[in-house]
């Protein structure tokens, strides 16, 4: 059994994984839920940046770069959930979902711009029997 490597008293530990904990806490972890202010959910995981998994510095409020990714200093948050199959509508259904957890208010105002456009099956079939 690998022997537990301690941080500077007070501060928790790091496991025998390499993640720092505190009270039993992944310190990874906690710093996304509080910059996000929520609990993560079970398709959500947090990735180190340069790979050292007891590094769990942010640089202010989680931003999207350029490749679209969420981050804060070396944390990014990932998701893991996606829908099944390859049809439209779970995918909107699931594209509905990400908009209401990650999404700006103007990404979700377009969104529901672009919903406008779109006939739904009861629409469509009125529509024909006229």
């Amino acid at each position: 059994m690998p022997k537990r490597t301690y941080a500077p008293a007070g501060s928790g530990y790091i496991n025998s994984n390499g993640y720092h904990l505190i009270a039993g806490v992944l310190q990874h972890r906690a710093r996304i839920e509080e910059l996000i202010g929520r609990e993560l959910l079970p398709s959500e995981t947090v990735h180190h940046v340069n790979g050292i998994r007891h590094d769990n510095r942010i640089a202010g409020p989680l931003a999207l770069d350029e490749r679209g990714r969420l981050r804060s200093g070396n944390l990014e948050l990932w998701s893991h959930a996606h829908p099944r199959g390859q049809e439209v509508g779970p995918k909107l259904a699931h594209a509905r979902g990400l908009l209401a957890l990650y999404g700006t208010p103007k990404e979700r105002e377009r969104y529901a711009e672009f919903l406008k456009h779109v006939v739904h099956a009861e629409v469509a079939e009125t529509v024909e029997d006229d």
